[in-house]
């Protein structure tokens, strides 16, 4: 069963529910995220944007160009994996992980201590 699990920024888990792509699911725009996919390959950055190409349907994850020692970008250069929906078994997010919320830069999945 495909999962979709919320953290807080600390660690805890806040929400979990089945994943299943339609209007009721939590935003999760924006956020720290980490995509499992069919295989178990993961890919971590930025949950970006939903869309559909032709008849697919999917969604990004975005790396950003980030000097992580002074928590700041170093370029504009943004890497965006395209990842088909039908592909994806788990998406963790942590909450509230975007640098717009004064979080801090980074393109690792890791909770505050």
């Amino acid at each position: 069963m495909k999962r979709l699990n919320e953290y807080k920024p600390n660690g805890e888990i806040y929400s979990s529910v089945v994943l299943n792509f339609d209007s009721s699911q939590p935003t999760i725009d924006g956020q720290k995220g980490r995509v499992t996919v069919t295989g178990g390959n993961q890919y971590i950055g930025y949950i970006g944007n939903y869309f559909k190409r032709n008849e697919t349907e999917t969604f990004d994850v975005c790396h950003y160009d980030i000097d992580e020692e002074n928590d700041r970008l170093k370029s504009d250069v943004i890497t965006a994996t395209i990842i088909p929906l039908s592909c994806v078994t788990q998406i963790e997010v942590i909450l509230f992980s975007s640098p717009r919320w004064d979080s801090r830069m980074t393109n690792k999945f890791v909770f505050l201590e």
